[in-house]
Order: structure tokens, then C-alpha cells, then sequence
């Protein structure tokens, strides 16, 4: 095990709170593992307070919300989890606790009337989706889990399963590796599970928890993830393992390991690929602790308290962010408040304005496969552009839902 003893290069990276935020949010207070809130590049959505209820709003003007803004409604269950597409940012995945599992589309210049009706619905599972996640390199391939442990691939046009894979238990984060290859997910077993779905197989098994609260993951590359959970001694640890130490028995050594803090709250790990930055937040606390991942090990970066404790965050894509001002994260946080408010963080530089040093490329939200070519066993990488060539407002339309009549549906298994 190594310990991390260096700096970041981002030690001296400044977060702040924007001023603007959207107040009367009445986010639901549904029990879940899973995201309360989304967002990208031109929409923030959230899990209302009323049953099945999401409210989409312009992303880039903070608002107080109206009792009568135009939302999302129709579907009578609890929303668990939210996740927009990384391909077209006017579709939203929605997971509710009847199992079902929706796909809206939102319509160009955002809501201005109810929709009361998906672009599909995937009915498949038995108990409750707290997880729902697009492949980051393929058109139309969906992942959901449930409560049971079921993990379903599916295509998002036809609503039809590719594959069913087990995690034995209630999942605590689902999640694809960078190249849409594996799917990870940590279980209330105390389980960390990777599997190859096209194969229908299993490649690593491993407990990582020794404590009784939920372990969350993130991927770092195609061969590599973190995890944060609790060690015999009741501390709270971020560890790093790779895929490519696994035995024959699927388990796996971690190679790298740093403390947290001690605390009992159930953090979660944000990972900025391009950057090789983790940030951890924990539900129901204030601070975000920054670690930069470099040469196997990890650096300590700064630590920064807001002025909330937050109930959810998610963290922007990185081709949102401002770079003439040298943004390298940004947050969206959901507070007790029934607000939500963005914290970034910023490089200062004595010379202002874009600063190339800091950006490498980012993935633009191009496709690199089809459905039918991931399907067939195919491979790529993200496709990446220089962050100052790509258009924040940017929207690709997926003509097969534009196109699409009759919406397809699954029944449930007898």
C-alpha cells in the first residue's frame, strides 16, 4: 500500500459559491442511493416532491421556482435516481421505486407546458431502480439496477434487455467504465463487483468495506477505480484498485490507500478523467476534500467547506465549464434549504484568461459506436476535443426518438 506525501498541482485551486441560485426547490425526500438532481450543459433537473413529478430548468439562469413551472408528470412512483444523456442533452433518464424505468425528451428551449408522456419505457425489473446510467461511448445502450440486485442492459429504442447480470444485492452506485466495456457496481454486502455484460460475466468480486455504511466507486480509467469506505478501525479511507490484479478467485489487492476523515456519513467520489482529479462529498456535510491522482498514488488537494451541508451534488461535465476563467469543477448541490447553488473552483493565474496547461482534451459528446457495434464486441475511447473548440450550448439530436411513432414497452416478468 502506498500513502500518498506530495501536493496536488491543484493545492492552490480557489472554490467559491455562486451567488445565483434556485430557491423553492421542494426536491423529493424519497430514501435513495441514487441522484436527485442532474445536470449538463443546458438543463438542471429534479426529483420533485410530488410522486413521479421532475422539474427541467435552464441550467445557465438561477431562478426561484414557481408553483406552477411546467414539469414532468404522469408516472405516479418515486423518482430514485436522474442521469441525462452524454450524447443529446435533451433526453432524461428517470428510475422510480415501481420499477420502472423512463426516458423523456426534453423539448429545445426547455419545458414550457406538462409532458406527461416518455420517449420509452423499460418495465422489466421486479423490485425498485434506485440506479439508472447511459453507456458513455454507444447510442442507445442503457443500465439500471434494482434493489434485488438485478442489472439490466438495455436498448433505449426498442426498450429490449441485452443482458441480466446479478450483483446479489441492493446496489450503493452503478456505474460503466470510461470505454463502455465493464460495468462496476458496490452492493450493501459490502461488495465491489465489475462485470463484462456483452459476456454475461463476472471479472472481480471483492469486499471492500469493513464498516456498515454504504461504499461508493468511481472509475479513474478502463483498468482502474476508487472507492470510498470505512477500514477495521472505523476510519473512512478512499482507495484505489486495479482490474488487472485480479486472481483467480475474482478478488483484487488496493495499491493505493488514504484516509478521509472519521465520520459516518456516506460519501461519494467524483471523478475528473481528464484531469485525474477525485473529489469526495458526503451526504449531510459541507466540505468537499480533493485528491489528485497521479503516478499510482494520490496527492492531497485542497479542502473546501460551503456554507450547507449538501443532501445531493453532482458534479457539471467538463466541457461545460468556463475556461476563460480557468474553471477546472463545478458542482451543482442540492441543500436543506430548498435550494440548489453551483461551487466551482478556479485557478487563479496572474495573467488572466484561457490557460491551455490546465485542459486537456474533453469528451465532446460525440458518438464513437452505434448500439449495433458496442452489441458485436466493438471498442473505442471517449472522442475528445480541445475544451475552447466546443460549444458549452451543445446539443446533438438523436433523430430515432425524433422519428419514433409508437412507443415500445417491456412487461414485467411473471
Amino acid at each position: 500500500t502506498k500513502k500518498m506525501n506530495q501536493p496536488s498541482k491543484f493545492k492552490n485551486a480557489l472554490g467559491y459559491e455562486k451567488k445565483e441560485k434556485y430557491t423553492n426547490c421542494s426536491v423529493s425526500s424519497v430514501s435513495t442511493e441514487g441522484r436527485l438532481i442532474a445536470v449538463n450543459c443546458n438543463f438542471l433537473a429534479m426529483s420533485w416532491s410530488n410522486a413521479g413529478e421532475i422539474i427541467v430548468v435552464d441550467s445557465s439562469n438561477q431562478i426561484s421556482v414557481p408553483p406552477n413551472q411546467p414539469r414532468i408528470k404522469g408516472h405516479r412512483a418515486a423518482s430514485l435516481d436522474l442521469e441525462f444523456s452524454p450524447f443529446s442533452t435533451d433526453l432524461l433518464a428517470a428510475s422510480f421505486d415501481d420499477g420502472a424505468v423512463l426516458l423523456y425528451k426534453i423539448p429545445e428551449g426547455g419545458i414550457t407546458e406538462n409532458i406527461t408522456q416518455e420517449v420509452q419505457l423499460y418495465n422489466r425489473h421486479t423490485k425498485k431502480v434506485p440506479f439508472v446510467t447511459f453507456n458513455p461511448i454507444a447510442s442507445d445502450v442503457v443500465c439500471s439496477a434494482a434493489y434485488n440486485g438485478e442489472i439490466h442492459v438495455w436498448n433505449a429504442i426498442q426498450g429490449e434487455t441485452v443482458c441480466e447480470v446479478s450483483a446479489e444485492d441492493t446496489p450503493t452506485w452503478v456505474n460503466w467504465s470510461p470505454n463502455g466495456v465493464l460495468i462496476g457496481a458496490t452492493t450493501k454486502n459490502k461488495f465491489m463487483h465489475v462485470f463484462d455484460p456483452r459476456n454475461n460475466k463476472e471479472i472481480l468480486k471483492h469486499q471492500i468495506n469493513e464498516g456498515f455504511q454504504s461504499a461508493k466507486f468511481g472509475w479513474i480509467d478502463n483498468d482502474s477505480f476508487v472507492t470510498t469506505s470505512w477500514n477495521k478501525v472505523g476510519k473512512k479511507v478512499i482507495r484505489l484498485y486495479d482490474i488487472r490484479n485480479v486472481n483467480e478467485d475474482l478478488t483484487t489487492a488496493h495499491v493505493t490507500e488514504t484516509d478521509i476523515d472519521t465520520s459516518k456519513t456516506v460519501t461519494t467520489p467524483f471523478i475528473d478523467r481528464e484531469s485525474k482529479l477525485v473529489s469526495t462529498i458526503g451526504k449531510g456535510e459541507a466540505y468537499i476534500h480533493y485528491y489528485d491522482y497521479s503516478e499510482g498514488t494520490f496527492k492531497k488537494g485542497i479542502d473546501y467547506k460551503a456554507s450547507e451541508p449538501s443532501i445531493s451534488s453532482v458534479l457539471f461535465e467538463r466541457k461545460c465549464l468556463d475556461y476563460n476563467k480557468n474553471e477546472i469543477d463545478r458542482f451543482a448541490r442540492y441543500v436543506n434549504s430548498q435550494k440548489v447553488y453551483y461551487v466551482s473552483f478556479n485557478i487563479a493565474r496572474r495573467n488572466p484568461g484561457f490557460d491551455q496547461s490546465l485542459y486537456p482534451p474533453v469528451e465532446c459528446g460525440e458518438l464513437a459506436l452505434t448500439f449495433d457495434q458496442w452489441k458485436g464486441g466493438e471498442t473505442a475511447e471517449p472522442i475528445k476535443k480541445e475544451i475552447n473548440t466546443i460549444e458549452n450550448k451543445f446539443v446533438s439530436k438523436v433523430e430515432t426518438f425524433v422519428k419514433q411513432e409508437v412507443k415500445v414497452t417491456q412487461e414485467k416478468k411473471p
